[in-house]
């Protein structure tokens, strides 16, 4: 009877140990790296909204809303992701062959680049993903 009672508990302690920290371990890190993904997503989008202006597919596309709904972190760095953005846009110059710019090819350098990754990662948890 005292080993089932010492099983019980030990197990039990398991069991309250992983529901009292629902943000710990694989799924907090997942939470992470999906936040920071679409950190990264909402910076092309923003980068290509920056770009075209008025002239863009986003007022047929809520993509860059819904990714601004998701994304956990601090609305301060989120503004350092649409300075980032409009500073792209900004040194676009037009082709002297075609008069057209090189938006998505300006946005996809930043994107695969490692300067937008930095400031991501830079970025602080956000404090109710922590399973505080």
């Amino acid at each position: 009877m005292k080993q089932l009672i010492f099983s019980l508990l030990f197990v039990a302690s398991f069991a309250f140990n992983a529901c009292s920290q629902p943000g710990s371990g694989k799924k907090l890190e997942e939470s992470l790296v999906t936040n920071r993904q679409m950190t990264k997503d909402y910076f092309f989008c923003m980068c290509l909204y920056e770009g075209f202006g008025k002239d863009t597919v986003f007022y047929r596309d809520h993509t860059m809303a819904v990714l601004g709904e998701l994304i956990t972190f601090d609305p301060k760095d989120i503004a350092k992701i649409d300075s980032m953005a409009r500073a792209v846009a900004s040194k676009m110059e037009k082709s002297e062959y075609t008069g057209a710019k090189p938006i998505m090819w300006d946005c996809l350098s930043i994107y695969n680049g490692k300067e937008l990754d930095r400031l991501i990662k830079s970025f602080k948890e956000p404090e109710n993903k922590k399973g505080k």
